[in-house]
């Protein structure tokens, strides 16, 4: 959880604590379960002879990933979004990199998808002889752990330019 230092009392909040509304905290618990299950299956190895089941653990895991986040991108980030417009206008060019990083986001879930998909069809296929697709498992791998990392780093972005807006000090007002 991000915290931030309230500077008039000195006193630390959490997003957990109530920077967020309880729903948003629920999309983000159940974005952030998703998006670790995937991990873990992303980072255990490929025991010989278990290529299909591995496939199919890290494609479920995928496609949970791509639901969930399907719902934060439509119905939470413009919500959030709106609120940070609200609160601080000034900070519309953030806004639009991080509309057009949600963007990039659902293509890149769909090639993941595509890519894990693939993999257990070939997996199935070749379990005999798992060795012909050792190179596509790894940069399958690869491209699940950059997606993940994509979406931590998106939903870090969003919480730290909503904070901002929310206290960021904008000098003397009239």
């Amino acid at each position: 959880w991000h915290t931030v230092a309230n500077e008039q009392d000195n006193s630390t909040k959490t997003i957990a604590q109530g920077r967020y509304p309880m729903k948003v905290r629920e999309h983000k618990d159940a974005l952030n379960e998703a998006l670790g299950a995937f991990e873990n299956c992303l980072e255990a190895p490929v025991v010989p002879g278990e290529l299909p089941q591995w496939c199919r653990n890290a494609t479920l895991a995928c496609e949970e990933v791509a639901s969930v986040l399907a719902e934060v991108i439509a119905q939470r980030h413009p919500r959030t979004f709106d609120q940070i417009m609200e609160e601080d206008p000034a900070l519309a060019a953030r806004i639009d990199e991080m509309r057009k990083t949600d963007e990039q986001l659902t293509e890149q879930m769909e090639q993941v998808k595509t890519y894990f998909q693939h993999l257990s069809e070939l997996g199935s296929e070749i379990e005999p002889n798992e060795a012909k697709v050792e190179e596509q498992v790894e940069k399958a791998v690869s491209k699940g752990l950059e997606f993940v990392l994509a979406v931590r780093k998106q939903e870090s972005a969003i919480t730290t330019w909503y904070l901002e807006a929310l206290e960021r000090d904008r000098g003397t007002v009239d």
